[in-house]
């Protein structure tokens, strides 16, 4: 009886210890379950962290001063067919769509400085558009394709003199001395990009335009200070 006993108290002590042994695993296992994906996103985000610090030099750095991705645009124009029947008869205009001209537009920060603890970065944002002769179609050449469209300095001038912000005299000396036209006619390239007459370099002279130069995006290659 006595070493049945003993015996019976053998196997419960082993049973005890068996699960508890059981149960400290158990625990461990829910505990490495639970903590791994913690110090996996905890590893992840340090990296990301480290990745996303501006330093001269890094692949970060690189990638942010001039970004390899650049974003497409399309450029359609639309030719006005009868420009001389809009001015004498006022008839109405008859336009026809002329494109589409696709570029690539690449941004690149010049000027970088940083402050003396390195925690604000001061740059200026430089946008350059390349041509892309593989996606537009083979018959278009902005270079060559000239088209037919209103005269927008010229419609600034008499938007601005109607509101007061060009006055008589300067009025008058943009119609003699520039003898402007309703319709003028460009290449697509100087539309886009910039193209120089008598009457945009007048209204640099008279503070009317900020450049002799004027293009629709003309002014969309540089662009004032920013930070980071």
């Amino acid at each position: 009886t006595t070493s049945f006993i003993m015996t019976k108290r053998g196997s419960l002590c082993r049973y005890i210890v068996a699960s508890v042994f059981l149960l400290v695993g158990l625990a461990i296992l829910l505990l490495a379950l639970f903590l791994l994906p913690v110090l996996r996103d905890s590893i992840l985000d340090k990296k990301l962290r480290s990745d996303a610090v501006l330093k001269e030099g890094s692949d970060a750095f690189n990638e942010w001063k001039s970004p390899s991705a650049a974003v497409q645009y399309v450029l359609t124009a639309y030719n006005v067919t009868n420009s001389e029947d809009v001015v004498k008869n006022k008839a109405k205009p008859n336009v026809s769509e002329v494109g589409p001209y696709y570029y690539r537009k690449h941004k690149q920060k010049t000027d970088i400085t940083f402050n003396q603890n390195d925690t604000v970065v001061k740059y200026k944002l430089h946008d350059t558009y390349v041509f892309d002769r593989d996606s537009t179609p083979a018959h278009l050449d902005p270079d060559k394709d000239v088209i037919t469209t209103l005269n927008i300095p010229f419609m600034a001038a008499i938007n601005g003199f109607i509101r007061g912000e060009v006055t008589k005299l300067q009025m008058d000396g943009i119609m003699l001395k520039a003898e402007p036209e309703v319709f003028v006619k460009h290449t697509i390239t100087e539309l886009a990009w910039g193209y120089q007459d008598k009457l945009t370099r007048l209204l640099n002279s008279n503070k009317k335009l900020p450049s002799p130069t004027f293009g629709l995006f003309a002014n969309d290659s540089d662009n004032d200070w920013s930070t980071y």
